[in-house]
């Protein structure tokens, strides 16, 4: 039936029961993350504005994606799809609509002049050298 071949296929297994009904990292078996940075849930909500930063400073080897404050991801390079636009480090961008959940996906932030610009939905990614967020947020 649906929800017999439902029921076998969403909810992740475990050997031993846990606390929590779901695993707490990625490198642990049977656990599932996106590998998106960003979700519909993150685009412009009638009851809450969602905010997006890329932090860099003179030193920095990546680049910091924040949605609301929280890192989401690292990127070596990020920028608008349309080339006349230039994404400004360290400003705060309102979204716009909600993303495509996927990598390479299109997510819009509203400009100074009124107007919207894409970006690509990065790959959540952090490395040895990286900020390291406390926790991902889903």
């Amino acid at each position: 039936s649906h929800r017999e071949f439902f029921r076998q296929r969403v909810n992740p297994r475990f050997a031993h029961s846990l606390p929590i009904g779901r695993s707490d990292h990625p490198c642990k078996g049977q656990s599932r993350w996106r590998k998106y940075a960003f979700a519909k849930t993150d685009g412009e909500l009638w009851w809450k504005e969602q905010w997006f930063e890329a932090k860099f400073n003179d030193g920095d080897k990546y680049i910091t994606i924040k949605l609301n404050g929280h890192v989401r991801t690292v990127v070596e390079s990020i920028a608008f799809k349309n080339p006349e636009y230039i994404l400004e480090f360290n400003k705060k961008y309102k979204m716009r609509r909600r993303p495509r959940e996927y990598v390479d996906g299109d997510f819009d932030l509203y400009m100074d002049d009124g107007s919207y610009q894409s970006l690509v939905n990065p790959p959540v990614t952090f490395y040895t050298d990286s900020i390291q967020p406390p926790q991902v947020l889903n």
